[in-house]
Protein backbone atom coordinates (compact mmCIF):
# COMPACT_ATOMS: atom_id res chain seq x y z
CA UNK A 1 0.00 0.00 0.00
CA UNK A 2 2.84 2.36 0.88
CA UNK A 3 4.61 1.87 -2.46
CA UNK A 4 1.34 2.22 -4.37
CA UNK A 5 0.45 5.53 -2.69
CA UNK A 6 3.92 6.96 -3.19
CA UNK A 7 3.79 5.96 -6.87
CA UNK A 8 0.32 7.48 -7.37
CA UNK A 9 1.36 10.78 -5.80
CA UNK A 10 4.51 10.89 -7.90
CA UNK A 11 2.76 9.96 -11.15
CA UNK A 12 0.20 12.70 -10.67
CA UNK A 13 3.12 15.05 -10.58
CA UNK A 14 1.82 16.79 -7.52
CA UNK A 15 5.02 17.88 -6.08
CA UNK A 16 4.14 20.32 -3.39
CA UNK A 17 6.86 22.92 -3.82
CA UNK A 18 7.50 26.19 -1.99
CA UNK A 19 10.43 28.52 -2.70
CA UNK A 20 11.68 31.85 -1.35
CA UNK A 21 14.49 33.80 -2.92
CA UNK A 22 15.98 35.76 0.01
CA UNK A 23 18.51 33.50 1.73
CA UNK A 24 18.07 33.41 5.51
CA UNK A 25 21.07 34.11 7.73
CA UNK A 26 23.20 31.13 8.71
CA UNK A 27 21.49 31.18 12.13
CA UNK A 28 18.35 29.88 10.40
CA UNK A 29 20.31 26.84 9.27
CA UNK A 30 21.69 26.22 12.75
CA UNK A 31 18.20 26.51 14.28
CA UNK A 32 17.24 23.14 12.83
CA UNK A 33 19.98 21.40 14.82
CA UNK A 34 17.57 21.43 17.76
CA UNK A 35 14.45 20.82 15.70
CA UNK A 36 11.32 19.44 17.37
CA UNK A 37 9.23 16.85 15.50
CA UNK A 38 5.49 16.51 16.19
CA UNK A 39 2.74 14.13 15.06
CA UNK A 40 0.05 16.40 13.59
CA UNK A 41 -2.72 14.14 12.25
CA UNK A 42 -3.68 10.62 13.26
CA UNK A 43 -6.62 8.84 11.64
CA UNK A 44 -7.16 5.30 10.31
CA UNK A 45 -6.89 6.73 6.77
CA UNK A 46 -4.08 8.29 4.75
CA UNK A 47 -3.37 12.03 4.79
CA UNK A 48 -1.43 13.46 1.86
CA UNK A 49 -1.08 16.38 -0.65
CA UNK A 50 0.38 18.80 1.91
CA UNK A 51 0.69 22.55 1.32
CA UNK A 52 0.89 25.71 3.46
CA UNK A 53 -1.05 28.93 3.82
CA UNK A 54 0.94 32.10 3.00
CA UNK A 55 1.06 33.10 6.70
CA UNK A 56 2.60 29.72 7.66
CA UNK A 57 -0.16 29.11 10.24
CA UNK A 58 -2.27 26.58 8.33
CA UNK A 59 -1.58 23.27 6.61
CA UNK A 60 -3.94 22.02 3.94
CA UNK A 61 -4.07 18.30 3.22
CA UNK A 62 -6.23 15.45 1.92
CA UNK A 63 -8.01 12.70 3.85
CA UNK A 64 -11.14 10.65 3.10
CA UNK A 65 -11.24 12.18 -0.41
CA UNK A 66 -11.83 15.58 1.16
CA UNK A 67 -9.73 18.67 1.83
CA UNK A 68 -8.88 19.56 5.42
CA UNK A 69 -7.13 22.51 7.04
CA UNK A 70 -5.09 22.26 10.24
CA UNK A 71 -4.73 25.57 12.10
CA UNK A 72 -1.47 25.63 14.07
CA UNK A 73 -2.53 28.53 16.27
CA UNK A 74 -5.81 27.01 17.45
CA UNK A 75 -4.62 23.41 16.98
CA UNK A 76 -7.90 22.53 15.30
CA UNK A 77 -8.68 20.61 12.12
CA UNK A 78 -11.56 21.51 9.82
CA UNK A 79 -12.92 19.77 6.74
CA UNK A 80 -13.71 22.40 4.11
CA UNK A 81 -15.25 20.22 1.35
CA UNK A 82 -18.06 17.67 1.26
CA UNK A 83 -20.28 15.63 -1.08
CA UNK A 84 -17.67 14.73 -3.66
CA UNK A 85 -14.08 13.67 -4.23
CA UNK A 86 -11.54 16.48 -3.92
CA UNK A 87 -7.77 16.73 -3.67
CA UNK A 88 -4.67 18.90 -3.94
CA UNK A 89 -5.75 22.16 -2.32
CA UNK A 90 -3.49 25.21 -2.58
CA UNK A 91 -3.98 28.64 -1.01
CA UNK A 92 -3.82 31.71 -3.22
CA UNK A 93 -0.88 34.07 -2.58
CA UNK A 94 -3.10 36.36 -0.46
CA UNK A 95 -4.56 33.42 1.50
CA UNK A 96 -8.16 34.31 0.61
CA UNK A 97 -8.87 31.49 -1.84
CA UNK A 98 -8.07 27.82 -2.33
CA UNK A 99 -7.71 26.12 -5.70
CA UNK A 100 -8.26 22.36 -5.76
CA UNK A 101 -9.22 19.41 -7.96
CA UNK A 102 -12.71 17.90 -8.16
CA UNK A 103 -12.84 14.28 -9.39
CA UNK A 104 -15.94 13.05 -11.18
CA UNK A 105 -16.03 9.68 -12.96
CA UNK A 106 -13.30 9.69 -15.64
CA UNK A 107 -12.70 13.44 -15.63
CA UNK A 108 -11.68 16.15 -13.21
CA UNK A 109 -11.90 19.92 -13.02
CA UNK A 110 -10.33 22.80 -11.09
CA UNK A 111 -12.37 24.57 -8.41
CA UNK A 112 -11.75 27.79 -6.48
CA UNK A 113 -13.14 28.36 -2.99
CA UNK A 114 -13.40 31.60 -1.03
CA UNK A 115 -11.78 30.38 2.17
CA UNK A 116 -13.72 32.58 4.59
CA UNK A 117 -17.21 32.02 3.14
CA UNK A 118 -16.62 28.55 1.57
CA UNK A 119 -18.34 29.77 -1.61
CA UNK A 120 -16.98 27.50 -4.35
CA UNK A 121 -17.00 27.51 -8.13
CA UNK A 122 -15.90 24.48 -10.19
CA UNK A 123 -15.04 25.40 -13.76
CA UNK A 124 -16.25 23.67 -16.92
CA UNK A 125 -13.23 21.84 -18.33
CA UNK A 126 -12.49 19.02 -20.76
CA UNK A 127 -10.35 15.99 -19.90
CA UNK A 128 -8.61 15.35 -16.59
CA UNK A 129 -7.30 18.52 -14.98
CA UNK A 130 -4.74 18.24 -12.17
CA UNK A 131 -2.07 20.02 -10.15
CA UNK A 132 -3.34 23.62 -10.01
CA UNK A 133 -0.88 26.36 -9.06
CA UNK A 134 -1.43 30.07 -8.59
CA UNK A 135 0.72 32.62 -10.37
CA UNK A 136 2.73 34.76 -7.92
CA UNK A 137 0.27 37.67 -8.29
CA UNK A 138 -2.79 35.40 -7.94
CA UNK A 139 -4.31 36.44 -11.27
CA UNK A 140 -3.72 33.14 -13.10
CA UNK A 141 -3.94 29.41 -12.35
CA UNK A 142 -1.84 26.90 -14.22
CA UNK A 143 -2.74 23.22 -14.33
CA UNK A 144 -1.98 19.94 -16.09
CA UNK A 145 -4.60 18.62 -18.53
CA UNK A 146 -4.61 14.99 -19.64
CA UNK A 147 -6.58 14.26 -22.84
CA UNK A 148 -6.12 12.71 -26.27
CA UNK A 149 -3.43 15.27 -27.13
CA UNK A 150 -1.18 14.16 -24.27
CA UNK A 151 -0.38 15.57 -20.84
CA UNK A 152 0.06 19.32 -21.22
CA UNK A 153 0.37 22.50 -19.20
CA UNK A 154 -2.52 24.96 -19.44
CA UNK A 155 -3.25 28.35 -17.93
CA UNK A 156 -6.46 30.27 -17.18
CA UNK A 157 -7.59 33.36 -15.38
CA UNK A 158 -8.28 32.86 -11.69
CA UNK A 159 -12.04 32.98 -12.41
CA UNK A 160 -11.76 30.03 -14.84
CA UNK A 161 -11.99 32.10 -18.02
CA UNK A 162 -9.63 32.12 -21.00
CA UNK A 163 -8.35 28.53 -20.66
CA UNK A 164 -5.50 28.01 -23.10
CA UNK A 165 -2.70 25.49 -23.69
CA UNK A 166 0.95 26.32 -23.13
CA UNK A 167 2.83 23.25 -24.36
CA UNK A 168 0.82 21.77 -27.26
CA UNK A 169 3.47 22.85 -29.76
CA UNK A 170 5.77 20.18 -28.28
CA UNK A 171 3.52 17.42 -29.66
CA UNK A 172 2.10 14.47 -27.73
CA UNK A 173 4.30 14.69 -24.64
CA UNK A 174 3.84 14.31 -20.89
CA UNK A 175 4.28 17.42 -18.74
CA UNK A 176 4.79 16.82 -15.02
CA UNK A 177 6.22 19.09 -12.33
CA UNK A 178 6.41 22.82 -12.95
CA UNK A 179 7.18 26.07 -11.13
CA UNK A 180 6.43 29.76 -11.69
CA UNK A 181 9.40 32.11 -11.57
CA UNK A 182 9.33 34.48 -8.56
CA UNK A 183 8.35 37.45 -10.75
CA UNK A 184 5.70 35.47 -12.63
CA UNK A 185 7.27 36.03 -16.05
CA UNK A 186 8.38 32.44 -16.74
CA UNK A 187 7.43 28.84 -16.02
CA UNK A 188 9.93 25.99 -15.66
CA UNK A 189 8.57 22.51 -16.26
CA UNK A 190 9.62 18.89 -16.63
CA UNK A 191 8.40 17.02 -19.69
CA UNK A 192 8.77 13.45 -20.88
CA UNK A 193 9.75 13.36 -24.55
CA UNK A 194 10.54 10.07 -26.31
CA UNK A 195 10.88 8.34 -22.95
CA UNK A 196 13.30 10.88 -21.45
CA UNK A 197 12.51 13.46 -18.76
CA UNK A 198 13.74 16.92 -19.63
CA UNK A 199 13.62 20.33 -17.95
CA UNK A 200 12.43 23.27 -20.04
CA UNK A 201 11.60 26.91 -19.43
CA UNK A 202 9.12 29.16 -21.25
CA UNK A 203 7.56 32.58 -20.96
CA UNK A 204 4.27 32.71 -19.06
CA UNK A 205 2.35 32.84 -22.37
CA UNK A 206 4.02 29.65 -23.65
CA UNK A 207 6.45 31.36 -26.01
CA UNK A 208 10.24 31.26 -25.83
CA UNK A 209 10.56 27.57 -24.95
CA UNK A 210 14.05 26.14 -24.52
CA UNK A 211 15.50 22.99 -23.02
CA UNK A 212 17.79 23.43 -20.01
CA UNK A 213 18.79 19.85 -19.21
CA UNK A 214 17.72 16.29 -18.46
CA UNK A 215 15.82 15.72 -15.22
CA UNK A 216 12.74 16.73 -13.28
CA UNK A 217 11.43 18.75 -10.30
CA UNK A 218 12.55 22.21 -11.47
CA UNK A 219 12.59 24.93 -8.80
CA UNK A 220 13.50 28.58 -9.17
CA UNK A 221 16.31 29.79 -6.91
CA UNK A 222 16.60 33.30 -8.33
CA UNK A 223 15.11 35.03 -11.35
CA UNK A 224 17.96 33.55 -13.37
CA UNK A 225 18.87 30.21 -11.76
CA UNK A 226 16.93 26.94 -11.51
CA UNK A 227 17.56 23.76 -9.57
CA UNK A 228 16.43 20.39 -10.90
CA UNK A 229 16.93 16.74 -10.03
CA UNK A 230 18.43 14.05 -12.25
CA UNK A 231 18.31 10.71 -10.46
CA UNK A 232 19.62 11.74 -7.02
CA UNK A 233 21.91 14.53 -8.22
CA UNK A 234 20.75 18.13 -7.78
CA UNK A 235 21.84 20.52 -10.52
CA UNK A 236 21.75 24.28 -10.83
CA UNK A 237 21.36 25.86 -14.26
CA UNK A 238 21.58 29.43 -15.52
CA UNK A 239 18.40 29.90 -17.58
CA UNK A 240 20.14 32.37 -19.93
CA UNK A 241 23.49 30.66 -20.61
CA UNK A 242 22.21 27.12 -19.82
CA UNK A 243 25.46 26.43 -17.95
CA UNK A 244 24.97 23.70 -15.34
CA UNK A 245 26.66 22.90 -12.04
CA UNK A 246 26.31 20.09 -9.54
CA UNK A 247 24.78 21.42 -6.31
CA UNK A 248 24.55 18.23 -4.23
CA UNK A 249 24.48 14.43 -4.46
CA UNK A 250 22.08 12.06 -2.71
CA UNK A 251 19.02 14.32 -2.88
CA UNK A 252 15.41 13.08 -2.87
CA UNK A 253 12.14 14.91 -3.39
CA UNK A 254 12.98 18.43 -2.23
CA UNK A 255 11.76 21.94 -1.52
CA UNK A 256 13.71 25.15 -0.98
CA UNK A 257 13.74 28.11 1.35
CA UNK A 258 16.52 30.56 0.56
CA UNK A 259 19.79 28.88 1.51
CA UNK A 260 18.07 25.78 2.90
CA UNK A 261 17.01 22.65 1.07
CA UNK A 262 14.96 19.86 2.66
CA UNK A 263 14.59 16.45 0.98
CA UNK A 264 13.55 12.84 1.61
CA UNK A 265 16.44 10.76 0.28
CA UNK A 266 16.31 7.22 1.75
CA UNK A 267 12.85 8.06 3.19
CA UNK A 268 14.27 10.31 5.92
CA UNK A 269 13.92 14.09 6.20
CA UNK A 270 17.26 15.84 5.79
CA UNK A 271 18.17 19.52 5.59
CA UNK A 272 21.05 20.68 3.46
CA UNK A 273 22.43 24.11 4.36
CA UNK A 274 23.57 25.25 0.93
CA UNK A 275 25.66 28.18 2.21
CA UNK A 276 27.82 25.83 4.28
CA UNK A 277 27.09 22.51 2.48
CA UNK A 278 26.18 21.00 5.83
CA UNK A 279 23.73 18.08 6.14
CA UNK A 280 21.39 17.64 9.10
CA UNK A 281 19.19 14.57 9.28
CA UNK A 282 15.96 15.47 11.06
CA UNK A 283 14.30 12.02 11.06
CA UNK A 284 15.60 8.46 11.02
CA UNK A 285 12.48 6.35 10.64
CA UNK A 286 13.00 5.34 6.99
CA UNK A 287 9.31 6.11 6.34
CA UNK A 288 9.21 9.88 5.74
CA UNK A 289 8.49 11.57 2.39
CA UNK A 290 7.55 14.82 0.59
CA UNK A 291 8.82 17.52 3.01
CA UNK A 292 7.46 21.04 2.41
CA UNK A 293 8.91 24.24 3.91
CA UNK A 294 6.48 26.76 5.38
CA UNK A 295 6.65 30.20 3.71
CA UNK A 296 8.47 31.64 6.75
CA UNK A 297 11.10 28.89 6.61
CA UNK A 298 10.63 27.97 10.27
CA UNK A 299 8.58 24.81 9.83
CA UNK A 300 8.55 21.71 7.66
CA UNK A 301 5.51 19.50 7.09
CA UNK A 302 5.97 15.97 5.75
CA UNK A 303 4.17 12.65 5.30
CA UNK A 304 5.08 9.43 7.09
CA UNK A 305 3.67 5.94 7.34
CA UNK A 306 5.85 4.96 10.30
CA UNK A 307 2.69 3.84 12.18
CA UNK A 308 0.98 2.12 9.23
CA UNK A 309 -1.04 4.71 7.31
CA UNK A 310 0.24 8.07 6.11
CA UNK A 311 -0.08 10.95 8.61
CA UNK A 312 1.08 14.56 8.54
CA UNK A 313 3.98 15.41 10.82
CA UNK A 314 5.71 18.73 11.38
CA UNK A 315 9.21 19.90 12.25
CA UNK A 316 9.74 23.18 14.13
CA UNK A 317 13.10 24.96 13.96
CA UNK A 318 14.59 25.49 17.42
CA UNK A 319 13.63 23.80 20.66
CA UNK A 320 11.25 26.29 22.27
CA UNK A 321 7.98 24.96 20.83
CA UNK A 322 5.47 23.17 23.03
CA UNK A 323 2.97 21.73 20.61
Amino acid sequence: MRKILITVLFVLGLALLIIHTSPPPFEECKAFRNAEVFHLTSTPLNEFFISWSPDSNKIIYNSENQIWVFDLESRTTERITENGVYLDGKFSPDGRKIAFVSIHNDSSSICVMEYRTRVTECFEMDGKNLNPKWSPDGSKITFVRVDESGRHLWVMNADGSNQRPLTHDLGKVECWNYDWSPDGSKIAFSVKISGKREVWVMNKDGNGKRKLGNGMLPEWVTERELYFLNNSTLYGVDVESRLQRVVAEGVGHYTLYGGLLVHDFDFNITILCLNAMEDMRLTKSGHDIFPVFSPDGRKIAFMTDRFGNFDVWIVFAGSSYSF
